[in-house]
């Protein structure tokens, strides 16, 4: 008999094709509008060399086993990376649950069940290291092992060493690389299939998870020559494939977690509170390095390593200069949103410390 004929559904982000309607109506392969010439070949190529159904063309994985999708926990107290992770993580099909501190982490696995947990490293009440030692802890009496996979913002081996020993599996270094990220995750994917796990779970994606596949980049760039503090608001996004509807709440993000930051900042040196000095300088930080704002990245940095000596008249000294590149920073942040968002008024916001 004849081969069956080769189809092609371009989808308009709807939610994704489950691996049955595809075998029962013979789908060779998923695109999203507007396709790419390169994705047409590649799915064309794959269709005709029989692979498997529902390959995505703009980004291949020969291995991952088709229609198997992740129960993630993802710890991260930074608004704007935990806005990136969940974006990402949806957008690659898995179901997320967030938790803002370790305790919250350590209290939704002990809860339900996950096939990975992403931790963050630095957070407030119980931090990544310890809750992951607390887990393995627990597993120890059961056999289990769950992937934890740290996300931090340090780049040395020695902290890279320390997620290790606290019992974590791997790591992601902030700004999120999206193959990275998806590499990571087809490990994920492929060690609990070949485990015999009844994980990793499938489910049913709603529009919200989905609907935003495409890409659309606003590319505003900011004059190098009037901008105080340089924000490069496309450089994310054109690493991590967002769409223009993502990218805008993305800097709606950055802004008010800038103000909020800036004010843990003012109240942690006003109390002499260490802690809370590194905690909101890292955070600031990490969110500032997303959007390659050098100048409010390299002034918290400098915050955050006078607060962990504990030299907090140091830290308070540098916090006068990171004061003054965020408001900066937020300043073009508000133009850009202003430019982009007609509709919408965006009142520029202040902070208490003068």
């Amino acid at each position: 008999p004849a081969p069956p004929p080769l189809t092609l559904l371009l989808s308009t982000g709807s939610p994704p094709i489950d691996s049955e309607f595809g075998q029962q109506h013979q789908i060779a392969a998923v695109l999203q509008k507007p396709a790419l010439q390169s994705e047409v070949c590649f799915a064309l190529r794959q269709a005709l060399a029989q692979s498997e159904p529902l390959g995505d063309p703009a980004h291949p994985q020969p291995d991952r086993p088709v229609g198997l999708k992740l129960r993630i926990l993802l710890a991260e107290d930074s608004e704007v990376n935990r806005a990136v992770f969940v974006g990402l993580l949806q957008r690659e099909g898995h179901q997320v649950t967030t938790a803002e501190d370790g305790q919250m982490a350590l209290d939704a696995w002990r809860r339900e069940p996950f096939d990975a947990i992403f931790m963050d490293v630095q957070m407030p009440r119980l931090d990544g290291l310890e809750a992951t030692r607390l887990i393995r802890a627990e597993e120890a009496e059961t056999g289990k092992h769950i992937p934890i996979i740290a996300i931090t913002a340090a780049a040395m081996e020695s902290d890279h060493a320390r997620c290790l020993e606290a019992g974590m599996d791997n790591y992601l270094s902030k700004p999120v690389e999206l193959s990275r990220l998806q590499q990571l995750l087809r490990e994920i994917t492929l060690s609990a299939t070949d485990s015999g796990n009844d994980s990793p779970a499938t489910y049913t994606s709603d529009d919200s998870a989905n609907g935003s596949a495409g890409i659309s980049l606003r590319k505003t760039a900011v004059d190098a020559a009037t901008a105080t503090c340089h924000v490069n608001f496309a450089a994310p996004l054109e690493k991590l494939q967002y769409t223009s509807e993502q990218q805008q709440q993305l800097v709606q993000t950055l802004q008010l977690e800038s103000v909020q930051r800036l004010d843990q900042l003012s109240q942690a040196i006003d109390n002499q509170d260490a802690q809370l000095l590194v905690r909101a300088s890292h955070s600031l930080r990490s969110a500032a390095a997303l959007f390659e704002a050098e100048k409010v990245a390299r002034a918290a940095a400098q915050v955050e390593c006078h607060a962990r000596a504990g030299d907090i008249a140091q830290a308070e000294q540098h916090f006068a200069q990171l004061r003054q590149a965020t408001a900066s920073m937020l300043e073009e942040v508000g133009r850009w949103l202003h430019e982009n968002d007609k509709t919408s008024c965006h009142a520029q916001p202040t902070t208490r410390r003068k």
